[in-house]
């Protein structure tokens, strides 16, 4: 769960109050925490925030005792007008190597911390069903946009491929988070790492920092980018 619990004004950030956002990150951690289907959760924050009311959520409502490892990075200190995406690179860096869950063959699922994946079980047993891939992600957009809510990834590939693209995002340009992401998937398949595309359509729920909406999509939508992403998967596939 990667976390930016007071923006500082960051651009193109609708959703700014630290105190809504804590709340937000509060919400889905306890979802997390009762769904029971994830036995470690790392939750990583970037803006130096106290973190003790969401230790005591851990310590008071963990029904299936989650192991929770909280790490803290160093307050955002780079030029605003590169993005939050820069900061989010920051945060999966300090993830792979500070995190004492993660090794080297491990792969993980990164989610935006303060959303809840309703339907996360098929993407953790895809996950672990499928080892010898290196990144899983949806491509759009003649293949140079992914959502970056939620994608899996090796450390490998954040170390080598993702945080290579430091010297490229600058959201003000136009480069975000979103397409330096696909821009190191493609690096790492021209190197020979695997991809493949997310199992299901993720269903969010939660609120986005951006836009200050729901992320929640209305089940007619979820249905016809279900079926698009069935035959995304047997195109690529060929």
């Amino acid at each position: 769960m990667t976390a930016t619990i007071d923006p500082r004004g960051m651009p193109n950030t609708a959703r700014c109050n630290p105190e809504i956002r804590l709340n937000d990150y509060s919400l889905a951690l306890q979802c997390w925490l009762a769904e029971g289907v994830v036995s470690h959760i790392i939750f990583c924050e970037n803006s130096g925030y106290d973190l003790q009311s969401l230790r005591q959520i851990v310590e008071t409502m963990n029904p299936h005792h989650v192991d929770v490892e909280f790490l803290s990075c160093e307050p955002q200190n780079f030029p605003l007008h590169l993005g939050k995406g820069f900061g989010e690179i920051m945060i999966l860096e300090h993830v792979v190597r500070n995190s004492r869950v993660l090794d080297s063959k491990s792969s993980f699922l990164k989610i935006t911390g303060r959303l809840f994946l309703r339907n996360s079980a098929p993407l953790f047993s895809f996950l672990s069903n499928n080892p010898g891939i290196d990144v899983f992600c949806n491509l759009s957009r003649n293949l140079t946009y992914t959502d970056s809510r939620v994608f899996g990834s090796t450390p490998g590939f954040i170390g080598k491929y993702l945080c290579a693209q430091y010297s490229v995002l600058e959201e003000s340009k136009g480069i975000n988070f979103e397409k330096a992401l696909a821009r190191a998937v493609h690096l790492s398949m021209a190197d020979g790492l695997r991809w493949s595309m997310l199992p299901v359509v993720p269903r969010f729920e939660g609120v986005s920092g951006t836009q200050n909406t729901s992320s929640e999509i209305g089940i007619v939508h979820s249905i016809a980018a279900g079926i698009l992403l069935r035959i995304k998967r047997i195109a690529f596939s060929r």
